[in-house]
């Protein structure tokens, strides 16, 4: 395990005193879930990169029947 001395507002740090009895527990729990959001978002953007020219070509496919009952 390696240590990480950080320094944080004072605001934030008045909170984290409040709710939480074991900063350091907390802050990596933060840290991992802040961690499991951004590999998320990543492979979404993945996926809508991945699948952009497709879902244009359905796009332009139906272009014509969005317009017919105009």
């Amino acid at each position: 395990m390696k240590t990480l001395e950080i320094k944080l507002p004072d605001e934030i740090f008045g909170v984290l005193s409040t709710i939480a009895k074991q900063k350091d527990k907390f802050v990596v729990e933060a840290i991992k879930e802040k961690i499991e959001r951004e590999k998320k978002n990543s492979l979404l953007v993945e996926g809508y990169q991945a699948t952009f020219q497709e879902d244009s070509a359905l796009a332009k496919e139906f272009e014509a029947a969005d317009f017919e009952n105009l």
